[in-house]
């Protein structure tokens, strides 16, 4: 019997319940659109939460404005807003995949940020030079 590599590859991810894209419940699009959409707002803000003894970590996500609190830890999946609480235990892939969008995020901004600060760095520098001169 002859396998290749890629259908080994299909085989362990079909064990493992790795997430398929194409195959997600409603209600994974409907999360992953939600988590995208708000990571797309300004005043949401973005916490992570690192799990001690673990390279993990766990994300807050909180719109104060509609008073709209997103908690991934996990597999679990929590959204709330001041009538409601969606719970929901998914695949492990998925709230890995949920992680890493979030974990993108954040990473976009601080990058941005330092950026930023240091072209206030520059600047100072630079005023100072033209005080000294």
């Amino acid at each position: 019997m002859k396998f290749s590599f890629k259908q080994i590859g299909r085989n362990i991810n079909n064990f493992l319940g790795a997430y398929d894209e194409e195959k997600s419940s409603d209600d994974e699009k409907l999360v992953k659109e939600i988590i995208e959409n708000s990571l797309k707002c300004p005043d949401v803000k973005k916490i992570i939460v690192p799990v001690t003894g673990s390279n993990s970590h766990n994300y807050l996500l909180i719109d104060e404005k509609n008073k709209i609190y997103i908690s991934v830890e996990n597999n679990n999946i929590d959204m709330s807003n001041h009538n409601f609480l969606y719970k929901k235990t998914f695949n492990l892939n998925f709230t890995d995949e949920i992680k890493n969008i979030i974990k993108h995020k954040l990473e976009e901004e601080r990058k941005d940020l330092k950026e930023s600060l240091f072209q206030n760095e520059i600047g100072l520098l630079t005023k100072i030079k033209e005080i000294y001169k």
